[in-house]
């Protein structure tokens, strides 16, 4: 039957037949079993392991509902990359075809293969340990017949780019993960990113298995140095927080699952107070159901961070709980909902905020909120709440930065008045929000206008020459070239090379430009 076999194609006697189509009265046939068909063609072509549906199906039924013994292991190749593309897509395959032997031979339940170099197994627990003393030694074996022998006898790959560097990668090895029901997986998709999790801390936390191989067998210990510091109540709490905090500044969204489970569990409430604003800092969505619980607590500090944390999230779904705050007892609770209102971006509150506009203690967040909802009579407000020095500066900031959105805001030059009387920082921002509607066509600005921003050449703030040498850029008035001259030659590297970028855009200035590399 075209080369199909087994469960895919079933033979069936005329009385069977009969029984599931009545009146049938030819001989005996074959019937299709089209689910069979589609696992088939669902299956790797390269090492002929059921693929990424079959994989989800079998770590629902035979991890997350299976026995409390069952085991998932994921498997990938360290360095397959650079082998790939030193070597060449044959042997490559060649790689993953005599991996993908080993590994499906050695496991006695189920192995797939997810694509590329990696690899998924349901096994028992009690059969890893066998299972790594199989697949492991197989593949270090294979390594001198992988690689030349010049490459296998130095133990790695000498190789150079474009631009000449040399570069040198060690010899492929394994990376093995396994681990049980440690945690309440509820999902294949959740299971996965687990993985994901635990991969990168195996790479920092096992030692080497054999070669360049690694081997981890999670036991619910912490998973990275970070973690160890959050867990340990030996160590100050203003350190815990620290790092805490550090994970949702670092911008790595593997830490999601450590900051939940600091929520779900029974912890000092400031430590729970920086995992919020670590969530927040993440914008990690599919944490939100978990942080919107903090809501209705009854510490302030951790419904004002719940309330930052969904509004970074920006999902408007929270937005009628979040509202419910905006008259909370507590003030700084109703300020960060307010200004959540705005970053959920739900116009329907919009008549909420412009009543607040007359509540003092929230005014300026609820006008930042209207802005950011594209309020019109609000944004044409816009350069009189950044010029007042009665608005902290953040919110002036967030003013400047919505002000660079806009298409069209002659108003904008509104910005450069009496520059010399603000902070650095808000003067840099005035600076790059005028460059940024100048960029856009959305601003003009006078030559006069122009040359009075001529004298912060000499600003004893870089941040605020390098913002200046940017708008200079866009401007491209008769003094824009004079101030890029003396920029060029800064003593911040930084202003520099923002003032290079700008002279850029002028013609004749190659041999400037040539100078400063």
């Amino acid at each position: 039957m075209y080369g199909l076999s087994g469960d895919a194609v079933i033979k069936k006697s005329a009385s069977d037949i009969a029984k599931i189509v009545p009146g049938y009265d030819g001989g005996e046939a074959y019937i299709v079993n089209e689910e069979e068909i589609l696992r088939l063609k669902e299956r790797s072509a390269l090492s002929g392991l059921p693929g990424n549906s079959e994989i989800k199906r079998a770590i629902e039924d035979k991890f997350i509902k299976g026995p409390s013994g069952a085991m998932v292991v994921y498997m990938d190749i360290n360095g397959f990359k650079p082998y790939n593309d030193n070597y060449g897509f044959i042997k490559g395959d060649k790689v993953i075809k005599d991996l993908a032997g080993c590994f499906a031979s050695s496991v006695k339940d189920f192995a797939g293969h997810i694509g590329g170099d990696d690899f998924a197994a349901v096994i028992e627990e009690s059969s890893f340990d066998s299972l790594m003393a199989d697949v492991i030694p197989f593949f270090e074996k294979k390594l001198e017949e992988f690689y030349d022998v010049l490459d296998y006898e130095r133990k790695c790959v000498i190789t150079f780019d474009r631009a000449g560097r040399r570069n040198r990668y060690p010899l492929m090895g394994l990376t093995a993960v396994g681990f049980g029901k440690i945690r309440n997986f509820k999902t294949a998709d959740s299971v996965g990113e687990f993985a994901a999790e635990l991969k990168a801390a195996a790479k920092l936390k096992a030692e080497k298995y054999m070669g360049n191989s690694i081997v981890f067998k999670y036991d619910g210990s912490s998973l990275t140095p970070l973690e160890d510091i959050i867990c340990d109540e030996k160590i100050p709490l203003k350190i815990r927080r620290g790092a805490v905090e550090a994970l949702g500044e670092g911008g790595d969204f593997s830490y999601g699952g450590i900051l939940v489970k600091i929520l779900g569990e029974k912890v000092d409430l400031f430590l729970k107070k920086s995992a919020l604003y670590a969530l927040g800092r993440l914008r990690l969505k599919e944490t939100a159901s978990s942080v919107a619980e903090f809501l209705s607590h009854s510490s302030a500090h951790l419904r004002m961070r719940s309330t930052e944390a969904l509004g970074e999230m920006g999902l408007p779904q929270y937005s009628e709980s979040v509202a419910a705050l905006a008259d909370d007892k507590n003030y700084f609770v109703r300020k960060a909902a307010v200004l959540a209102l705005g970053k959920l971006a739900d116009p329907a509150w919009c008549g909420l905020l412009k009543s607040k506009l007359n509540n003092r203690s929230v005014r300026d967040e609820a006008f930042i909120s209207l802005a950011m909802l594209g309020d019109k009579d609000t944004l044409e407000s816009l350069p009189v709440f950044i010029n007042s020095d009665a608005v902290v500066a953040d919110l002036r900031v967030r003013a400047l930065r919505i002000m660079r959105e806009l298409d069209n805001y002659p108003a904008g030059a509104l910005v450069l008045k009496n520059l010399n009387m603000k902070s650095p920082v808000i003067k840099a921002e005035c600076l790059g929000s005028a460059a940024c509607l100048l960029r856009s066509g959305a601003l003009k600005i006078d030559e006069k206008k122009q040359n009075d921003v001529f004298s912060f050449v000499s600003d004893r703030s870089a941040g605020v020459r390098r913002a200046l040498a940017a708008f200079c850029g866009e401007s491209a008035g008769n003094f824009s070239e004079t101030a890029l001259n003396v920029l060029i030659k800064d003593v911040s590297a930084e202003v520099r090379g923002a003032a290079v970028s700008a002279l850029v855009k002028f013609p004749g200035r190659g041999a400037d430009i040539l100078a400063f590399f």
